[in-house]
């Protein structure tokens, strides 16, 4: 029932918001895209609908392979990402739609005289840039979305410093925080126009915490104090994101236009449809662990769950092969019109927390690691009674828990980058960057030693993996400020 009521929601603010475009069209005076006179009610829906749009599609479909959750499957022509080869063209769509739109629909609720609406967008604002801060580096922030006259005319802003944008938004979480929870005669609270959590300010509070928590573990990465601040806000009595409350924007599926942005992606593509396969990395960890969540991530082919390498796709011996033979994304729970798209989920939280309890040497980090998986099981119907034999099999795996902090983070990161399968894929492939320490050989996943497969016909080089994106072709092509960005490219926190 909530799902629909979310999807008629939809209908009438696409229909509002369709009559007031027609009508600015008219005016050569005003840019037809800019809803500045529209009423918050009608901006909210239409930012979170853009920037989940624009979040879940092509920069997924680059990280489904890096992080080697799904690969090309037989017949199919190798994808130059498959190799680690990247262009602009290859999320340019999804670059200019996060600022353009999303960025951009958000920043007009931000100028608006309504707080809490001004909150929400502050915190979906600091949400976005800071995925786009882990993608890609230094990003236009202090000068972005002043394309209007009466904001500047900065029509090629400039590129913020990365950690330099992680301190702002992290302020910005606390403006946000300030302005949802003001009241007055006057202040209107979201109701079904907020498609996240239908205006309920303690879940929004909840994921403003969890968000906030979240950059500081990882500005912590290189500046140690921020984990300092990290602890003092997990030990303030403040709430975080659990079961009940994981922010994620629902499609109704009803339309090829209303579904899940990835779903509709491979969907329109109908010569090919969904062509990608289970990864031989990601289905021979699941096996050895004897993880039930395989038959969630995948559904199994003629020969069960059987991947394929990354990058050999067109190769022996999978030339002639039957697509069927290999698992595939599972059309219920991963790749699905109705799936909706994740910001930040109850398993991540708790991976999050249980991170800060093991830097910080608390007594519940053991709890809050199996609360992750718990909670990642609990999303799949996996009944919690399974979680201690689970743990058992972890025991004598080379992913157990262990007494040391290098041993519970590599246990951590890997329970992290499973649960992340399909359903954050994005951030799955950020988070194993993330816990590779190059500087100490501290290698979970990317290099010898790894649990990533190094593709053949790798362009970077042997056990050589990509580490950022590169930037959308129209920013290169026309912001003369934009700087050179390869693939090898690192960001402030990854060491």
């Amino acid at each position: 029932m909530k799902s629909k009521i979310k999807f008629y929601t939809l209908i009438f603010v696409s229909i509002l918001l369709i009559n007031v475009g027609c009508k600015k069209v008219l005016d050569i005076n005003q840019d037809p895209n800019n809803p500045s006179n529209a009423n918050p009610e009608q901006i909210l829906p239409a930012a979170q609908v853009e920037l989940a749009t624009s979040l879940g599609n092509q920069y997924v479909t680059v990280a489904s392979r890096w992080a080697q959750y799904w690969t090309g499957g037989p017949g199919v022509s190798i994808s130059p990402l498959e190799a680690h080869t990247m262009v602009g063209g290859d999320i340019n769509r999804a670059w200019g739609n996060t600022y353009a739109r999303g960025l951009n629909d958000l920043n007009q609720l931000v100028k608006g005289d309504q707080p809490v609406y001004a909150g929400i967008a502050k915190i979906l604002m600091a949400y976005t840039y800071g995925t786009l801060v882990d993608l890609h580096g230094s990003v236009p922030y202090s000068e972005a979305l002043k394309g209007a006259i009466e904001d500047g005319g900065i029509l090629t802003p400039k590129f913020d410093d990365d950690e330099a944008v992680y301190s702002a938004i992290e302020a910005l979480i606390d403006e946000a925080l300030i302005n949802i929870q003001e009241t007055g005669a006057t202040v209107k609270i979201p109701s079904s126009d907020d498609l996240i959590y239908g205006g309920k300010i303690s879940k929004w509070i909840a994921f403003a915490n969890t968000l906030k928590l979240k950059l500081l573990i990882k500005h912590g990465m290189v500046t140690p104090s921020k984990l300092d601040d990290a602890l003092r806000l997990f030990n303030s009595g403040e709430s975080f994101i659990d079961g009940s409350n994981g922010a994620k924007v629902f499609f109704s599926g009803s339309t090829l236009g209303s579904s899940n942005p990835l779903w509709a992606n491979f969907e329109s593509r109908t010569a090919t449809l969904m062509y990608m396969r289970a990864t031989t990395t990601s289905t021979n960890l699941l096996t050895s662990l004897s993880d039930p969540r395989i038959s969630k991530f995948y559904t199994a082919g003629t020969n069960g769950f059987s991947g394929i390498d990354p990058g050999a796709t067109d190769k022996p011996p999978y030339v002639g092969t039957p697509a069927a033979k290999y698992a595939q994304p599972n059309t219920t729970y991963v790749y699905n019109k109705s799936l909706p798209v994740w910001l930040l989920s109850p398993w991540e939280s708790y991976f999050l927390q249980a991170e800060l309890a093991i830097k910080k040497s608390l007594a519940n980090d053991s709890i809050l690691f199996a609360d992750g998986i718990n909670a990642s099981f609990s999303h799949f119907g996996i009944p919690s009674s399974d979680l201690p034999v689970y743990l058992t099999n972890l025991s004598s795996s080379s992913y157990s828990w262990g007494t040391t902090e290098s041993q519970k983070l590599k246990a951590l990161a890997v329970q992290k980058w499973i649960s992340m399968n399909g359903l954050q894929m994005t951030e799955g492939w950020i988070e194993a960057k993330r816990f590779d320490i190059e500087s100490t050989n501290s290698i979970i996943f990317r290099g010898v030693g790894g649990l990533f497969i190094n593709p053949e016909g790798n362009s970077l080089g042997t056990n050589i993996y990509p580490s950022s994106y590169v930037y959308g072709s129209n920013e290169v092509s026309y912001n003369p400020n934009t700087p050179a960005r390869v693939i090898t490219d690192k960001v402030f926190w990854d060491n």
